[in-house]
């Protein structure tokens, strides 16, 4: 299951998960570096979740989370994301926000 309220985002532990986000106010080019962190707190140096993409073009785009990857800790952790462009800069995209992972029942 997943549920988006705001920039909270909570998901089932274990499920396939894909997060689909656009830009407003810039386009992104093909150089540009896209990263999705979750840690368990923002303070923690440890990150339980890392995506990085390149090879984007324009305002969308969607990340994809396997089950492998939700398989952390049940909790509430905090994700943001970052951009990188080709020229140098770097963005961060929004501050952190809730990534609530809910224990399942089920055992496959």
């Amino acid at each position: 299951m997943l549920k988006i309220e705001g920039q909270k985002i909570s998901i089932s532990q274990g499920d396939t998960v894909n997060l689909g986000f656009r830009l407003e106010g810039y386009s992104l080019e093909v150089d540009d570096t896209i990263r999705f962190s979750v840690k368990a707190d923002p303070s923690e140096q440890e990150t339980l979740i890392v995506k990085e993409f390149s090879g984007l073009e324009g305002d969308g785009f969607i990340i994809r989370l396997s089950p492998e990857e939700t398989q952390i800790p049940a909790g509430t952790n905090y994700w943001d994301m970052t951009c990188t462009t080709a020229a140098g800069g770097h963005f961060t995209l929004n501050y952190p926000a809730p990534f609530i992972v809910r224990e399942v029942v089920h055992n496959d």
